[in-house]
């Protein structure tokens, strides 16, 4: 069975979001060897954008 390559999907972070500790992410992303994208907030947010 031939093997299939796939790089890790980049994990987002929120600094200030109570709910996903900003560390927890950069933790996360080092795991799974992927990028991380930070954003500077406060709130955690749902996807149809409403706050959590």
């Amino acid at each position: 069975m031939a093997k299939i390559a796939m790089e890790a999907a980049p994990t987002i972070s929120i600094t200030g979001d109570p709910s996903t500790p900003h560390q927890a992410s950069v933790n996360l992303a080092k795991a799974l060897n992927s990028s991380l994208l930070t954003a500077k907030g406060t709130t955690h947010h749902r996807r149809d954008g409403a706050s959590a």
